[in-house]
This record gives C-alpha cells, sequence and structure tokens, in this order.
C-alpha cells in the first residue's frame, strides 16, 4: 500500500467536517508545487486523446521529451 493510498483510506473514514481540515492541510501543502495544476493539465490532456483531437505520443516520444527537459533544468542528464 503506497503512502497516498493509506491517506485515502484514512480521508475515505474520517468524518465530513475533518475531511474538510485534512483536504485543507493537503491543498496548502501543495501551494508551493504545482502538482495539482499538473494532474488537470494531465486529465485535460487525456480527454483530448480520447476524444482525438489530440495525438497520443509513443512512450520513446515521451522519454526523450523528458531527458530533453531534465537537461534544461539540472546538469545531470538522465
Amino acid at each position: 500500500m503506497t503512502q497516498a493510498t493509506a491517506l485515502f483510506e484514512l480521508y475515505k473514514h474520517l468524518p465530513e467536517r475533518e475531511r474538510h481540515k485534512f483536504r485543507g492541510l493537503i491543498v496548502s501543502e501543495i501551494d508551493d508545487v504545482p502538482v495539482l495544476e499538473q494532474i488537470k493539465d494531465g486529465i485535460r490532456e487525456i480527454k483530448a486523446i480520447r476524444q482525438g483531437k489530440v495525438q497520443a505520443k509513443d512512450l520513446d516520444d515521451l522519454l526523450n521529451e523528458m531527458r530533453n527537459e531534465r537537461k534544461d533544468k539540472s546538469p545531470i542528464a538522465l
């Protein structure tokens, strides 16, 4: 069980009022990290692929894109 799964299981068993507080803690923690926006962007991209508006990338293209992005941000390459 991953930590995310364990936290979600805990969240499901909390009363509604405590769920709201718990959610607020998580949101306040990820304000510095654009994780929420990245997830939303990913979901939008998946929907566009399913609707045929965008062509899906194959794994090689994705890995090359990740390598290039990492080279731009870090002196250490994949």
